[in-house]
């Protein structure tokens, strides 16, 4: 699990990036290969994921702008990022294939692995509220912290009408 070891916003919203990246990626591949509503189910929660980047990004972005020239250089140093989107992917989107190809077999296993996969990024977002000094950053990660825990609401009602 990512702890928040001092991050500062950048470095955070580098991580938040990256596990939204690898949400996408993740549904994206899954819709690839399924059909009907799992594929639909994925398509929606990939779209989730890249809108939550985009935010990021966009945070990002204007943080980087007012930030002097080179203070966060070491962030684009390409073991650094690296080192940041790994734990991120390791924390959120398991890449063993077992798992992957087990989350895609039926729409129940993946609204099962999509619930898993929001509760934990519920857990990364609300370490890293804890440990942000900014206000704004704060105010966003609250921001999607209810929005993970609204796709979460989504995903269990999903489940039960599944079930």
């Amino acid at each position: 699990m990512i702890q928040n070891a001092g991050f500062n916003e950048l470095e955070l919203l580098t991580i938040a990036m990256a596990i939204e990246d690898q949400g996408m990626k993740f549904y994206q591949n899954g819709a690839n290969n399924t059909e009907g509503r799992l594929k639909q189910f994925l398509l929606d929660a990939a779209g989730q994921e890249k809108e939550h980047k985009q935010v990021f990004q966009t945070y990002y972005n204007e943080i980087k702008e007012d930030k002097p020239e080179g203070e966060e250089e070491y962030l684009f140093d390409h073991d650094v990022t690296s080192y940041l989107k790994a734990m991120a992917e390791k924390a959120v989107f398991n890449k063993a294939p077992s798992e992957g190809q087990e989350a895609f077999k039926d729409l129940k296993s993946s609204v099962l692995y999509a619930i898993k996969s929001e509760a934990l990024t519920i857990d990364i977002y609300t370490k890293m509220y804890e440990g942000a000094k900014r206000q704004d950053i704060k105010d966003l990660l609250k921001r999607l912290i209810d929005e993970e825990k609204s796709h979460l609401g989504y995903f269990k009602s999903v489940l039960k009408e599944i079930e």
